[in-house]
């Protein structure tokens, strides 16, 4: 759910998207540590606004080099990778003491 919606649900109010994403905890690291995503790809110093071109190129390489990883895959492995990636997501949180 984005920050806004969140933000309607809770407050009825999408001004208080900030407060929502606060408290999502909606940032690279954890969507990382929840497998929502493969690689955290960085911004240039300064900001990818600042050095746009620099910025390009990091995002083409890092997609580049997932392709050539997935490139060797045969369809029934590309099927199976993604219905166990979508399983994951979200389970690193989970207390496995309360199962």
């Amino acid at each position: 759910i984005s920050p806004e919606s969140c933000a309607s649900i809770l407050w009825s109010d999408p001004k208080m998207a900030e407060t929502a994403a606060n408290a999502l905890q909606l940032s690279p690291s954890k969507a990382y540590e929840l497998k929502v995503i493969d690689r955290v790809v960085t911004e240039p110093p300064g900001g990818a606004h600042r050095h746009a071109s620099r910025a390009i190129k990091e995002v083409k390489n890092s997609v580049m080099e997932e392709l050539k990883k997935l490139k060797n895959l045969s369809t029934d492995e590309l099927l199976k990778s993604r219905y166990d990636k979508f399983r994951q997501m979200g389970n690193s949180t989970m207390k496995t003491d309360s199962l």
